[in-house]
């Protein structure tokens, strides 16, 4: 199994951060204990939900990965793959394939902490959905890029563990797209592989190399209902973000066209339109992801850029303000909240977070100089 590791591990942490659900999240059902393999497990409480997550929160802030590392069950997360896969109902490559799982998934939460120097992993709710308990995050890096992971729990023993994790920014659970791996991996042995599987195992090869414009060109080939799928199409998107700005603004427009409740697709052209200059747009993508997410204030933030693109000095410190009361330790946008009280002539304000950001251990000495250069009567 460890020759698949690669393959396992990109299934596991493609799309954990975004560079970038449904309306309402998927349902969860319970595939591994459907499929005999699943230890003995009985309902998470809300209680039992918030402490975990606050642990979480708290450790993973605090750059420890530990918690989120042991957080999702391998027998869990293979249960819920081989109801989708059933090369797994063969009990050796299962065995084998659960311990690569494992394998992969202990560096789970570093991965996260890695990526979110200068921004955080936070806790946007607890709730349960067809009795079944779930916990969203929000992860975000110091330069604002944005993703989601909302977690299904199960009781295993005494311990509450993840089952599965639905990445916003992939659009899909973690189980599902590790399923079409293990698929592709078995059709790949088989004499008569199906043209589809044959399709993907061309784009995983592609990708594997880092043929970004291979499989542009790969997809632009493929026929119409392929080109439905949207993992297939995302990946496409992607692979034009690298290779060619003009079509990724086409393309992703498209996408989020075509798959208007994938959040994926809003996570992405908040920043091209951005970017673009275009703040209109951007704000109706705000709105919608918000919409899509089920609400989340630390959108202001997007906001709040976008006001101050179109000159809208109050309404951009409005959404500053409250951004800076829900993280004081977001770097980013306490600079613009000062620069944004700077340019609306309000010094003291500007002066009194100054003083607080000076106190606070992501101070920065030259983002402050930069703000002095251009507002000097700070000083």
């Amino acid at each position: 199994m460890k020759k698949h590791n690669g393959l396992l591990a990109l299934a596991l942490v493609a799309g954990m951060i975004a560079s970038a659900q449904t309306p309402t999240p998927l349902p969860a059902r319970n595939f591994a204990q459907n499929s005999g393999h699943a230890p003995a497990r009985s309902a998470v409480t809300e209680d039992e939900a918030l402490q975990l997550a606050h642990k979480i929160e708290r450790e993973a802030n605090a750059g420890n990965p530990a918690s989120l590392n042991h957080l999702i069950d391998p027998d869990l997360l293979v249960g819920r793959i081989s109801e989708k896969s059933p090369i797994l109902r063969d009990e050796s490559f299962r065995r084998s394939f659960r311990d690569g799982v494992a394998e992969s998934i202990t560096n789970f939460g570093l991965q996260v902490v890695n990526n979110i120097k200068g921004g955080g992993y936070h806790l946007l709710r607890v709730y349960e959905y067809k009795g079944a308990r779930h916990m969203l995050f929000r992860l975000h890096d110091g330069s604002a890029a944005l993703n989601y992971h909302d977690f299904i729990l199960e009781k295993v023993k005494d311990s509450v563990r993840a089952s599965d994790c639905y990445i916003y920014v992939s659009d899909d659970y973690m189980s599902t797209t590790m399923s079409r791996l293990v698929n592709t991996m078995n059709a790949g042995n088989q004499a008569n592989t199906s043209e589809d599987m044959k399709f993907l195992t061309g784009m995983i090869q592609l990708y594997q190399k880092k043929d970004y414009a291979g499989i542009k060109d790969y997809f632009e080939k493929a026929d119409a209902r392929m080109k439905d799928d949207k993992g297939l199409y995302l990946i496409y998107v992607l692979c034009c973000k690298k290779v060619d700005v003009g079509k990724y603004q086409e393309v992703l427009e498209h996408y989020i066209t075509h798959f208007p409740d994938a959040a994926s697709g809003y996570l992405m052209i908040i920043d091209l339109y951005y970017t673009k200059k275009e703040p209109e747009k951007g704000l109706v993508a705000v709105e919608k992801l918000d919409s899509l997410i089920g609400k989340d204030p630390f959108l202001d933030y997007y906001r709040g850029r976008c006001y101050d693109m179109q000159g809208k000095r109050v309404e951009s410190i409005r959404c500053f303000e409250a951004t800076y009361r829900l993280d004081p330790s977001f770097e980013r946008n306490t600079i613009r909240l000062i620069v944004a009280y700077a340019a609306n002539k309000e010094n003291d304000k500007a002066r009194t977070i100054i003083g607080e950001y000076k106190r606070s251990p992501v101070f920065a000495e030259e983002n402050l100089d930069a703000v002095y250069k251009r507002f000097p009567d700070l000083k």
